[in-house]
């Protein structure tokens, strides 16, 4: 039964104090300093204009606040979902205004989908994205966002797109319309928030940047210096009529895309804090909390929000204590909507892009990139085909192509469990994995092998054809053993086929032996008709038992001593360390 009354109720109530409060205030101003500037530049990167940042920062950030469950993550706009925004709203609106429609259709759909999965409790969906995926999307995603914003910081106009090359030729051909006085106040944004981070870490450097420019515009007349303008609203209202229902089939594929992403940002997020502050968090829960933020920011004129890492590290910094703090900033995100208009109007654009440009620079981790290849050749590949199929195709194709890449590859290794030769080792008389056990002895009597995996109808057919393979290529293989240590289970595919490789050995004259078979396998085994093939002796002995049972039938009426005599059988260990 789905937990409604526990999972809308504020994790914080019956339990809040004048201490709670206190870290939640100061958390909260602390993130709307960073939150006013980036929501704005932001907004931009998405396409829409920047009071649309304002507006994701108000009703989206009280919701979390109200049914989050993470105790220190700051919700709110991001650069990589806006980013997918401004994507289809390039490929979708022609007007401000159908920009926003679009921008608003799509903060409904992805919310109406996280409270899908939350409610039907599919929030372990989550696992399925690993690791590799999300390191070269996040490798990928930051050079489309920082190419996407020259046009901002230089003064050119530069058509949109989602894709490196787009983007490239973009700037190629428009690289004579740069603006002096323009890149002059960008790059000097630029220059202060990596000098400032570096020099003087704690001080909240956006929004000194966008201060600071917008005096040194006013006082030196730099009125072609392009700004962000009157803004229209201090605080939004519902805006259903905006919807655009038409486009929700051609949406729906970008949706998809988001939510993807989302569902990394937040369940991983909300793990990491989770883990630092000792609690747990529920992903259904997240999911849920994720979707009403969502679903009602698409009404109250918000675009699409998530959690963001720089904030929440900001936000857990400044002594976080539950989701309130969301809320603290959201109401200071209101204050400054309503008493800073005219201040905000004279922002320049350029200020913005640069903000949006060095916070991307700081998300590209090749070093991240360069350990998963290091580590493991095959999710290396699977994180830099993401990266290369983002930068020259786009985020929704590269996302998908990484995920797609990433259960193949599951299923491959599903498929292809590893069949391990044992043989005995001279010091301990265990059978332990000869590849990983260089001088190891092999048994005189019979072939001993162990399944790594689960027997299912997706692997049953290879482990078969890899004993048969190891039973044709032996000399003289009088029996087969199959420890049965690393198998969890088996299904009624991987029956059958074990009914087949019993009858191909016996074709060999070759019996088969299954020994420490756990107790779901040996249930199913058990109550199947292949039960009464074996000894009354397997399942339950050793491999090393079966074995010497097998040279103590060979050897009756002959000398014993042919039987060799190993050490008694030590303790179970690895085989790396046997």
């Amino acid at each position: 039964m789905i937990p409604w009354r526990r999972w809308l109720t504020p994790i914080w109530l019956g339990a809040y104090d004048r201490r709670a409060a206190r870290g939640d205030l100061f958390a909260g101003l602390t993130v709307a300093v960073m939150l006013v500037p980036q929501g704005m530049a932001y907004a931009l990167l998405g396409g829409v204009p920047p009071v649309y940042g304002l507006f994701a920062s108000m009703v989206p950030l009280l919701a979390y606040a109200l049914f989050g469950g993470s105790r220190q993550l700051a919700a709110g706009i991001v650069a990589l979902d806006m980013l997918i925004v401004g994507g289809v709203v390039a490929r979708l609106a022609e007007t401000p205004h159908e920009a926003v429609g679009v921008a608003l259709t799509l903060s409904l759909m992805v919310g109406a989908l996280h409270l899908a999965l939350g409610a039907l409790r599919l929030g372990f969906v989550t696992d399925f994205i690993s690791r590799p995926v999300i390191v070269g999307f996040t490798t990928a995603a930051p050079v489309i966002i920082g190419l996407s914003q020259l046009g901002n910081l230089t003064g050119m106009h530069l058509p949109r797109g989602s894709t490196v090359g787009a983007l490239m030729g973009g700037v190629a051909g428009h690289i004579g319309e740069i603006h002096s006085a323009t890149a002059a106040v960008g790059l000097g944004g630029c220059v202060w928030l990596v000098l400032g981070r570096r020099l003087a870490p704690k001080l909240p450097h956006p929004l000194l940047v966008v201060a600071t420019s917008g005096v040194v515009v006013w006082l030196a007349g730099l009125d072609d210096v392009a700004t962000l303008g009157p803004i229209a609203a201090a605080v939004p209202v519902p805006a259903i009529g905006a919807l655009r229902p038409d486009l929700i089939d051609d949406l729906f594929p970008s949706a998809l895309t988001l939510l993807a992403i989302q569902l990394m940002t937040v369940i991983s997020l909300g793990r990491v804090v989770a883990r630092k502050t000792r609690t747990v968090i529920s992903p259904d829960r997240e999911l849920c909390a994720t979707g009403i933020a969502n679903m009602l920011g698409g009404v109250f004129q918000a675009p699409p929000t998530s959690a963001s890492f720089s904030r929440t590290a900001v936000n857990r910094q400044a002594g976080a204590q539950t989701p309130m703090s969301n809320g603290f900033a959201a109401l200071a995100v209101i204050a400054a909507a309503l008493f800073a208009r005219e201040p905000m109007a004279h922002i320049p654009l350029p200020a913005l892009a640069a903000i949006i440009i060095v916070a991307a620079i700081g998300m590209i981790d090749l070093v991240e990139l360069r350990r998963i290849y290091d580590l493991h050749r095959a999710e290396g590949a699977i994180a830099l085909l993401t990266c290369a199929v983002t930068l020259l195709l786009g985020i929704e194709q590269g996302v998908l192509s990484g995920i797609g890449a990433s259960l193949f590859l599951m299923l491959y290794r599903t498929s292809r469990p590893r069949v391990a030769v044992l043989q005995a080792h001279p010091d301990t008389g265990r059978f332990v994995d000869r590849a990983l056990n260089p001088g190891t002895e092999a048994a005189p009597e019979a072939l001993v092998l162990r399944v790594d995996g689960t027997l299912h109808f997706a692997n049953a057919e290879h482990i078969r054809r890899t004993v048969i393979e190891h039973v044709d290529r032996g000399d003289d293989v009088s029996a087969v053993v199959l420890d049965g240590r690393g198998i969890n289970g088996i299904d009624v595919t991987a029956v059958g086929v074990l009914r087949d490789l019993l009858d191909a050995l016996d074709s060999r004259g070759v019996p088969l032996h299954l020994t420490r078979f756990k107790g779901p396998a040996r249930r199913t085994i058990a109550r199947s008709r292949l039960r009464a093939r074996f000894a009354d002796t397997d399942f339950a002995l050793s491999p090393r038992e079966v074995v010497e049972l097998l040279c103590d039938d060979d050897a009756e009426g002959e000398d014993a001593a042919e039987c060799p005599q190993a050490p008694p059988e030590g303790p179970e260990t690895s085989d790396r360390s046997s």
